[in-house]
């Protein structure tokens, strides 16, 4: 069960109010998405990462909302919030316009973030309930581990941390269920059964992304597959387990991620 401090549910129920205001839909993305699909798992973080249907026409009224209400922001990162409670919150536009652009450029910092692949995040994400009276939609599995990918590619060296979260999906998606004694499974012919999720997660990225996204992903494991690449032993030291960061442990992984995504869902 993710487990969210009083303060971030009350500061999760301000920011919905200002998004219904603001006719925006808010979702929950980034690490507590991951926590929320993998309980389980030791996997802290030290800010909630939402995405607002916002376009940047819309971000003067935002941040005029969020300011009144003793909220603070981080000088030269426009997306980083601190509540008047001491949450500290990553708010990322992602409205309509930026999402046909498929980035956004920060109108002070200058800073720009890719948004390929947000337009999931708005047509798939299933509402949870973090409280009685805070239900908010979270994204899915495969869509968090295509905006990891992206996010990674963006900015390689500091976006490192990116390649836990996708290791951690690669080990974990759809484990312990019933499609890892599929068909698909069987018919993959992977050199381990562990290898499932990596298949299962290629697998259904291929089902959701468009041309252009599946481009992106077939670059990410390209970087990460050259051996002797900065990409290749970044992608390597991002395991749970030493077993994991061998380099045959490394191909393996890669290589029945490669088959999924080659794979038709029927």
């Amino acid at each position: 069960m993710v487990e969210l401090s009083a303060d971030a549910i009350e500061d999760l129920k301000l920011l919905r109010e200002v998004c219904s205001g603001l006719g925006a839909e808010c979702v929950i993305i980034g690490a507590v998405a991951f926590q929320v699909h993998f309980p389980a798992q030791d996997r802290h973080t030290g800010d909630v990462d939402v995405a607002l249907a916002l376009d940047l026409n819309d971000l003067p009224a935002q941040r005029r909302e969020l300011l009144a209400r003793g909220w603070t922001l981080r000088r030269n990162h426009e997306h980083e919030w601190k509540s008047a409670r001491g949450t500290r919150l990553d708010v990322l536009l992602a409205g309509p316009r930026l999402r046909s652009a498929k980035s956004i450029t920060w109108p002070e910092s200058e800073m720009t973030m890719n948004l390929t692949g947000f337009d999931h995040v708005f047509q798939s994400a299933l509402p949870h309930e973090f409280a009685p009276d805070l239900v908010l939609p979270v994204i899915l599995p495969p869509v968090l581990g295509l905006l990891k990918m992206v996010a990674f590619l963006d900015d390689v060296h500091r976006r490192e941390k990116d390649l836990l979260d996708i290791r951690d999906l690669f080990h974990l998606y759809a484990a312990d269920s019933d499609r890892e004694f599929s068909d698909e499974v069987f018919g993959a012919n992977l050199a381990d059964a562990s290898l499932a999720s990596a298949f299962l997660l290629g697998m259904d990225l291929r089902a959701i992304c468009q041309p252009d996204e599946l481009s992106l992903v077939n670059t990410f494991v390209t970087r990460v597959s050259k051996e002797g690449s900065w990409e290749f032993e970044a992608f390597r030291r991002a395991a749970r387990f030493s077993s994991n960061r061998t380099e045959a442990a490394v191909h393996a992984e890669l290589k029945a991620f490669g088959k999924g995504l080659l794979r038709e869902n029927s």
